[in-house]
């Protein structure tokens, strides 16, 4: 009876219908994410690494390399609460790998026959806890979760493992994701009198949403099944006045139909999340605290691809060190070389180097990680023999050769000329309002004549810019370049 009474009140939590189905891990299929609870449990589109509870391949969704965020929830007049944490790290701009945990506590009397309390107290907790991991493969995205599950009842404890696996898209603001959760084996008890035998609420969860970037606006909706009881379905909209402040709200169906509410503020990193759901036995409070650091996506790719760069010179100075055999005879000592960039492999593709880009109205920082991406996807498109960095700045300081500010066409002839490269580009990056533009040229040192140019506008996120560069690069290459 009393396992029953306990039952009932999890699965009210859960917002379902059906005290039947009965089982204290029914927690397990309410979101973590505070921002997804305050737009009616809509997962779909969103970016912090709580939601990857409710699907895992959201955690690809990571905007930078490091994210961590834990939170805590107080139901019903504070006779239940919950604990929650998520850890994210960006190991490649397409791989990510994560953990999640959650910790539900509840007490409850004993009930006699008529209903009162009975003088004694039954505590019930939950724990579940594992690692995540998704991949992106474009604008899709694909992740998978191992983790553990333990309900306690009045000092028995019942154990099992569970799985989920989940699918997202992105694509021009549309996001859509599905996931399978809770897969796994029944929970049996450690003590024969314990709990056991509860099999895990196995959830299918699919939902779709859509993003203004303009107006910094989304909405979006969420279907929730879980076997054995009615389907939920959530819908949702979320708005940010300002870039520090962003509002929710959002309804979930069923019954009882539950009202959601949260906002945001979110400074350097830093984001304090906060949601109420409604319910009939009373108000749910959440709040979460989220530190977000390190590289963006595309700056850690940019990153990455420089630094194999690196070692790709080193490992090739290392070999031509290396002294050749030579038959015995009088050898003449070569002169020293110039000061030059490194002469083009004898692989049939022209030489080019990308200068500094122009910094307009952003920091001249911003525009050196701009000329890095450029780079980085050059060479990637294998097109071009792309001069690297650190050799074209050890030449350019070995001339006394400033090449900041070089925009012009003839300052464009001269720096390619000491960089023995057959094309260089130079180009600019600005911000007016709230929108990026990306701008280069591809200048002929020869010739002196710009031989092809492109420019990307109305970006909004660094996303954007990213996808910009790889599609100009693209350009560009399948132009000029050779295989």
């Amino acid at each position: 009876m009393f396992r029953a009474l306990i039952g009932f009140a999890l699965v009210a939590l859960a917002g379902t219908a059906r005290a039947e189905t009965a089982a204290g891990a029914a927690i397990l299929n309410v979101p973590l994410s505070v921002r997804q609870a305050g737009m009616g449990g809509v997962s779909a589109g969103g970016s912090d690494v709580m939601r990857a509870w409710s699907n895992p391949a959201l955690l690809a969704g990571q905007e930078r390399r490091g994210e961590l965020a834990l939170g805590g929830g107080s139901m019903f007049g504070g006779t239940q609460s919950t604990m929650g944490l998520g850890i994210g790290w960006m190991l490649t701009p397409g791989w990510t790998l994560g953990a999640v945990a959650m910790s539900y506590s509840a007490g409850f009397d004993e009930l006699n026959a008529a209903g009162t309390a009975a003088g004694a107290h039954i505590d019930r907790s939950v724990q579940s806890g594992g690692l995540v991991t998704a991949v992106r493969l474009g604008p899709a995205a694909l992740g998978i979760g191992l983790r553990g599950v333990s309900d306690a009842l009045a000092g028995n404890t019942a154990t099992t493992g569970a799985a989920d696996a989940g699918l997202s898209l992105g694509v021009d603001g549309f996001g859509a994701s599905v996931a399978i959760r809770n897969v796994g084996g029944a929970l049996r008890a450690e003590a024969a009198s314990g709990p056991g035998g509860d099999s895990l609420p196995q959830e299918l969860r699919a939902g779709a949403s859509y993003r203004l970037e303009p107006m910094r606006m989304a909405g979006g909706v969420e279907y929730a099944a879980v076997a054995g009881r009615d389907p939920r379905i959530g819908a949702g909209v979320e708005w940010w006045p300002a870039a520090a402040l962003g509002l929710r709200a959002g309804v979930v169906t069923g019954q009882p139909m539950q009202i959601t509410a949260g906002l945001s503020a979110a400074v350097k990193g830093y984001s304090v999340d906060y949601a109420l759901t409604t319910h009939v036995l009373g108000a749910t409070h959440r709040a979460s605290l989220t530190l977000a650091f390190g590289p963006t996506a595309p700056e850690l790719g940019t990153v990455q691809a420089a630094a194999r760069s690196a070692r790709e010179a080193e490992l090739a100075i290392a070999a031509a060190a290396e002294p050749a055999p030579v038959a015995p005879a009088p050898v003449v000592q070569a002169a020293p070389p110039i000061a030059t960039a490194p002469a083009p492999r004898s692989s049939g593709r022209s030489t080019l180097a990308v200068a500094s880009f122009d910094p307009q109205n952003v920091s001249a920082g911003d525009a050196a990680v701009i000329a890095d991406m450029f780079r980085s996807e050059l060479v990637k498109a294998g097109r071009f023999d792309v001069v690297e960095k650190a050799n074209m700045d050890k030449v350019l300081a070995e001339q006394s050769f400033q090449q900041s500010g070089c925009t012009t066409q003839e300052c464009a002839v001269k720096l390619g000329r000491v960089l023995n490269v057959r094309y260089l580009i130079v180009g600019s990056f600005g911000k007016l309002l709230d929108q990026y533009v990306v701008s280069f040229r591809m200048v002929e040192t020869e010739t002196a004549k710009v031989v092809f140019s492109d420019d990307a506008r109305e970006l909004s996120s660094q996303r954007d810019v990213y996808k910009a560069i790889t599609a100009m690069t693209a350009k560009l290459g399948r132009a000029y370049g050779s295989k």
